[in-house]
């Protein structure tokens, strides 16, 4: 009797697993018409997780609604504990604007992997913004993708380019209400609003008494905006690769590029190998690079890993430009940028470009990411700007002018997607918050993060002299830095990490 009732309890819990895991009709879709605004509903995860991980998942409708279609934000909490949620969780912000959080099976995993590699004592909090990923409505702007991939390969200057693509982007952004365009629905000040309802939410309907935020590139922008004071329930920040409001950082990329690739030579020519620098300065040969494709841009084929098929991409000096930027940008064996740039410009493309073109390919043309939700958003947060503004800030770089020169077309794109800016000045923080940066970041140059940050009250820096955008996932100890302030607003692994040059306040 013992045994069947031993054997009895043993199927009733492994069928509360299957249930828990598998749940036989889950509520995972937002509603076709909105609840009331601010609303949120729980429902089964739209994805399934091993036996020994504990998630759960929501809908928040936040109150700005679209003018034709709902909006619902899908919500996704990673328990630490398989017992029950945690008392503190953090919320994690990424980037763009236009990235989404990854919320389907193979994403969760890596975001197990992400709160293990900061050894997080609490959970995660994910989730997609306006415009991208699961969030409806979504923005996909497919004819776009098509037609840029299909460029690729084309004998087209960037004028060219852009009199075929915006007509396209044109006609993609006609899924937003022009209404919504004009009032700038999709902007910072939009997502923070979402974002603060969001945090009201967790504590409201999943009983958090703290929680931290955690931004990466354009989410360091939008956790400034959100928080100022914990008036609004978060306790403490952290900005990794600091993107503020209110610095044109587009405008000011040649000249952020080439202090980059001055202190990369620098720091090269310290080391024991020197990066295979010679006496030709890093500089040069980026220009001699440029100007040997000017003259016979270069060609490559390479099994795309997005598409799974061949693909062919021609290296213009844009493309080439591009491709320098993101060897640093995703810290791709930058030390060996030297050779990479002597290879180009005897036009021996071997394994190591094939590399970089595959990496390239997948930044370039990520099919996580919303065009179009980038542009709306851009649009509205910052200044128009203008092609005599461009053309001054390259007089001090000629030979990168063929490379960087925007479409002059391009700078009306902004008017006529009838978006109405509003440029956001940058909102100095009282929270505690800790800034981390590389100091060979293009994207985000450190040094303009610290001068932006200079005004928050109680702000740590953690500096490092590595390359890479997205520092925790590139450095062990920022990791490290990371997860201690995260758990306890802990400093001491940002001390022990910092270099002379980034040591972080007391």
């Amino acid at each position: 009797m013992r045994r069947l009732l031993l054997l009895a309890v043993l199927l009733i819990v492994a069928s509360l697993w299957l249930l828990r895991w598998h749940p036989s009709d889950p509520a995972n879709e937002p509603a076709a018409v909105a609840p009331d605004r601010g609303s949120w509903a729980a429902v089964g995860c739209w994805f399934d997780e091993g036996w020994f991980s504990a998630s759960a998942c929501a809908w928040l409708w936040p109150s700005l609604q679209d003018a034709d279609e709902a909006t619902a934000l899908p919500v996704v909490r990673l328990q630490r504990s398989l017992f029950g949620p945690s008392r503190r969780a953090t919320v994690y912000l990424s980037g763009g604007p236009g990235g989404n959080s990854y919320l389907y099976r193979e994403g969760v995993d890596l975001w197990r992997e992400w709160m293990d590699r900061l050894a997080l004592d609490h959970d995660l909090i994910l989730y997609d913004q306006r415009g991208t990923g699961y969030a409806e409505p979504s923005l996909p702007c497919p004819t776009v993708d098509e037609a840029s991939r299909a460029m690729l390969d084309q004998d087209l200057d960037p004028d060219a380019q852009w009199a075929q693509l915006e007509p396209l982007l044109l006609a993609c952004a006609e899924q937003v209400d022009p209404a919504d365009r004009a009032r700038g629905l999709y902007s910072t000040a939009t997502a923070a609003q979402d974002l603060r309802e969001l945090v009201a939410a967790l504590k409201r309907e999943w009983g958090y008494a703290d929680v931290g935020v955690y931004g990466v590139s354009y989410g360091t922008r939008l956790a400034a905006e959100a928080f100022q004071t914990g008036d609004d329930g978060v306790d403490r920040i952290v900005l990794d690769s600091f993107y503020p409001a209110g610095v044109d950082l587009m405008l000011a990329f040649p000249e952020t590029f080439a202090r980059q690739l001055r202190d990369f030579e620098t720091r090269c020519r310290q080391r024991e190998d020197r990066c295979g620098l010679d006496a030709q300065p890093l500089r040069e040969l980026l220009a001699a690079a440029l100007a040997a494709t000017d003259a016979q841009p270069r060609r490559i084929e390479v099994d795309d890993e997005l598409t799974g098929a061949r693909q062919a991409v021609r290296i213009d000096a844009p493309t080439l430009f591009g491709m320098v930027e993101h060897v640093l940008y995703a810290d791709s064996e930058s030390e060996a940028l030297p050779q990479r740039l002597r290879e180009f410009i005897a036009n021996e493309l071997g394994e190591a470009w094939t590399a970089i073109v595959v990496e390239w390919l997948w930044a370039e043309y990520d099919p996580e990411f919303s065009l179009l939700a980038h542009l709306l958003i851009e649009c509205r947060d910052n200044p128009p700007s203008r092609p005599e503004d461009e053309l001054a800030a390259l007089q001090a770089h000629p030979d990168w002018l063929t490379a960087l020169r925007r479409p002059a077309a391009s700078f009306a794109l902004c008017e006529r997607l009838g978006v109405t800016p509003e440029p956001l000045r940058l909102r100095a923080s009282n929270l505690p918050t800790l800034l981390i940066a590389a100091e060979l970041d293009p994207r985000t140059p450190s040094d303009v993060a610290l001068a932006a940050s200079g005004g928050f009250a109680q702000l740590q820096t953690l500096v490092l002299p590595i390359a890479g955008h997205s520092v925790v996932d590139y450095d062990d100890c920022a990791a490290a830095a990371a997860g201690a302030f995260l758990n306890r607003g802990d400093a001491e692994p940002a001390r022990r990490c910092a270099p002379a040059t980034g040591t972080p306040a007391p």
